[in-house]
């Protein structure tokens, strides 16, 4: 059963699953592995995995009238700095149709940002605030921005100045 599907899926990403023939018997051989009772198996943890509980040694906030900024980093992986856990605030009302885009900008990148990413948030009517979260693992990290923009077409929204964090 497992080889019937690893080819089947080796041999879609390949595009060929319609044409089967030569490439389909090497896509089975390439991808055939043994079951997991039978001899010794490990299981290698990645490097972003491995790093995420070491990336969340330090943190730091910072705040304006509408949002708030706060991140979980560290600067001892691999001699780069990372970060591993970002979360926003939007304080003083909770409109639908916004996001926080998350911008990740490395010290070897003058000028441009390395990494960027747009998350929508749950709703705190009681607070009239709105929380956004993200665990993603980003290495070689200097400074992250948060800035609420329009979910629809990922404009800022007018009034709403981004804030950064230096690792």
């Amino acid at each position: 059963m497992k080889t019937v599907r690893y080819a089947a899926g080796a041999i879609g990403a390949l595009g060929m699953l319609p044409a089967t023939g030569l490439a389909a018997q090497a896509a089975i051989a390439a991808t055939t592995h043994p079951s997991a009772t039978t001899g010794k198996s490990v299981r290698l943890v990645s490097r972003a995995a491995a790093n995420t509980s070491i990336c969340r040694t330090q943190h730091k906030h910072t705040s304006s009238y509408y949002i708030r900024g706060y991140i979980s980093y560290s600067t001892v992986v691999y001699q780069q700095p990372c970060v591993a856990f970002v979360e926003v605030h939007r304080y003083h009302g909770h409109p639908t149709g916004e996001q926080a885009r998350i911008r990740y900008y490395s010290p070897y990148l003058t000028g441009t940002w390395a990494a960027q990413s747009f998350i929508s948030g749950s709703i705190n009517v009681g607070n009239n605030s709105i929380r956004f979260s993200t665990s993603a693992t980003h290495i070689g990290i200097s400074n992250v921005c948060e800035e609420i923009v329009s979910a629809a077409h990922h404009n800022p929204v007018p009034g709403i100045s981004p804030v950064c964090q230096t690792t």
